[in-house]
């Protein structure tokens, strides 16, 4: 008798990682804050990833969808239930819960919260936000294409038994996030800031720059038009090559970029980063002066993370926004991100594709 009411006392933390910087963030939540200490930690990854090794240290429970339910719902019905009554067992006996998701448009994720939030327990389900990239940090809503989306993802889940809930909120459920943590919560929208909810920082004196050493990270251009992909690479690896570095690695994107771009940097010498890791974990033990990209939300977690330490530009971030047809009035917000964050920018000379 002691022991149930002892475990119906015990929070559930139920996080849900899809990339590799999710679950690097997830980890380093459940280890460096108390809050977590007290509770019993759920893993849940829906993902399978070659170079990234899934530690359970500090985790109570770890649930891996292999194959992964991954972006669509087409197929996915018996994968979806099946996680959802992984899940469900962990409230037996029941107790309070808190769910981490980095968005909510994700079919696992989506389907997932729905059951949850259905299921309506004696102690309400605590959903929260944590980091993800850029879009964990402003307020982005579906646009007609996205809600077009959504609607098929819906009638396509309904017939394979799935409940996929149309978006009627931002992207990534800030505005409906019971709590918001964040790597940089200073700079969450004005509104949102009284549920942020500050991650620790990471300890500085791991760094030590090599100062020879200049990283591009890959970005997924599949918005961009195919005819434009390459131009845009090409200035972009010319700008990294004017740079004062030594050695120039192309780190690929974890959703992947066109073969386009990656085809521009290794024709200008630079060198493939065979590392699947998020490249804030990864420089925490090999690290480099500079790191560049399009407008990568990484830019601004290492520059939170490592300040001055590492060198971070974002090349051609309002053209790249025009190219991949983001509406006008976001593309400023990043940029104004990346400033408040102390990333540099250029692109004084955009290149006229």
């Amino acid at each position: 008798m002691a022991e149930s009411a002892n475990a119906t006392s015990v929070p559930l933390n139920l996080f849900l990682a899809h990339s590799p910087f999710q679950y690097f963030v997830a980890c380093h939540m459940v280890n460096s804050m108390p809050e977590f200490g007290q509770g019993s930690n759920c893993l849940i990854v829906d993902a399978v990833w070659s170079d990234v090794r899934v530690d359970k240290a500090g985790w109570h429970e770890v649930i891996i969808c292999d194959p992964p339910v991954g972006g669509s719902v087409v197929g996915a019905g018996v994968r979806l239930r099946s996680v959802v009554g992984q899940v469900m067992g962990l409230f037996d006996p029941p107790r309070p819960a808190s769910l981490f998701l980095a968005n909510v448009q994700w079919p696992l994720n989506n389907v997932l919260r729905a059951a949850l939030v259905r299921r309506r327990f004696a102690t309400p389900l605590q959903v929260c936000n944590y980091p993800e990239g850029i879009g964990s940090l402003r307020l982005v809503y579906p646009d007609r294409r996205q809600h077009l989306r959504d609607a098929m993802k819906s009638a396509l889940g309904w017939i394979g038994g799935v409940r996929y809930q149309p978006l009627k909120e931002d992207l990534m459920g800030l505005e409906s996030s019971a709590r918001i943590y964040s790597l940089l919560p200073q700079l969450l929208p004005v509104h949102l800031r009284s549920k942020a909810v500050a991650i620790p920082t990471f300890p500085m004196s791991l760094v030590v720059a090599d100062q020879h050493t200049c990283i591009f990270l890959g970005q997924n251009d599949r918005l961009l038009p195919p005819r434009l992909r390459r131009p845009l690479a090409v200035a972009a690896a010319a700008y990294c090559c004017s740079l004062p570095y030594d050695r120039f690695l192309f780190k690929s994107h974890h959703y992947g970029e066109s073969e386009l771009q990656r085809e521009a940097f290794v024709a200008s010498g630079f060198e493939m980063l065979a590392d699947t890791r998020p490249v804030e974990q990864i420089l925490m033990a090999s690290t480099a002066a500079c790191v560049v990209s399009f407008n990568s939300s990484a830019l601004v977690h290492l520059k939170m993370m490592y300040g001055d330490r590492i060198r971070c530009i974002a090349c051609f971030p309002d053209r790249f926004g025009e190219l991949a047809r983001l509406r006008t009035e976001r593309v400023p917000s990043v940029t104004m991100l990346f400033e408040k964050a102390g990333v540099e920018i250029f692109d004084d000379e955009s290149p006229r594709l």
